[in-house]
């Protein structure tokens, strides 16, 4: 190795460049650049097992990519969305069955019976509502607050 001390050409051209011995501390770079190489293997090392322990125990020895074909064939078989085309009318047919619903009369199975909302209504109006049956027990009176005795001090 080739040491400036030895050299006296040679510390003459990194005095004449700026530099002085105590400048340029070989031994202490050395080390720091060693021991980074060092260090930067050894975490190399430690990251790289651990990938390869992670690969193994989650077993993705498997390839990753499926061809279409396969990917297609093992879709999950999603309920068709409808479109906007048809939404009027589907609505317009909602509010026609609807209106043919609430204009005639039926008979329901429990004995019932079924009328147009606007016969019911003018029904209801010339009878008027039926009121509830007054209640059988009277609410007891609540008994009144009694004045606080002055208190003189």
């Amino acid at each position: 190795m080739h040491n400036v001390e030895d050299d006296p050409d040679a510390l003459q051209r990194a005095i004449d460049a700026g530099y002085e011995k105590r400048d340029l501390p070989y031994g202490v770079v050395g080390k720091a650049v060693f021991v980074f190489f060092i260090m930067f293997g050894v975490f190399a090392v430690i990251g790289l097992a651990s990938m390869w322990l992670t690969y193994k125990l989650v077993r993705a020895d498997r390839n990753p990519f499926v061809p279409q074909a396969v990917a297609e064939a093992n879709k999950p078989k999603l309920a068709p969305l409808q479109t906007n085309v048809t939404a009027h009318s589907d609505i317009k047919n909602l509010r026609l069955e609807e209106a043919e619903k609430t204009k005639k009369y039926k008979v329901n199975e429990d004995g019932t019976f079924q009328i147009p909302v606007h016969e019911a209504m003018e029904k209801l109006s010339q009878r008027g509502l039926q009121s509830a049956p007054a209640p059988a027990t009277t609410p007891q009176a609540v008994p009144q607050a009694t004045q606080p005795a002055e208190v003189r001090l």
